[in-house]
């Protein structure tokens, strides 16, 4: 298997995060004009989010997609997302609001296809 190089200096993920952070807040934010859910929509996200990518990068891809192990690759970044899914509205449920997807304009329940779809892409 060829090494591959990830050395990417620190400040460089932290002003990618950091940008991602506050443009995704401000479109958030803007577009229902709910800057405070947005705040707390995004960390929740982003905590949840920043540790599926860096799996994903370092783990997933170089120990199963490089190894041409693609079965099990999709059915561990399926799991991945599923456990984020789960993190994600339950957190968001308990600390921010009942209402899991306010963007929706409508009420959500957990683990309704559209939610399930929107909070792994998302």
């Amino acid at each position: 298997m060829k090494k591959t190089n990830f050395n990417i200096k620190l400040k460089y993920h932290l002003w990618f995060w950091g940008i991602y952070f506050l443009l995704n807040f401000l479109r958030w934010g803007a577009y229902f004009n709910d800057y405070s859910y947005s705040f707390k929509s995004n960390l929740i996200e982003f905590a949840l989010h920043i540790p599926l990518v860096y799996f994903n990068l370092f783990i997933l891809i170089p120990f199963l997609v490089l190894r041409s192990e693609y079965f099990k690759y999709a059915i561990s970044l399926l799991a991945s997302l599923g456990i984020v899914y789960v993190l994600k509205t339950g957190l968001t449920y308990y600390i921010i609001s009942e209402n899991i997807w306010p963007e929706a304009n409508r009420d959500y329940k957990p683990f309704e296809i559209n939610h399930i779809v929107a909070v792994c892409i998302g």
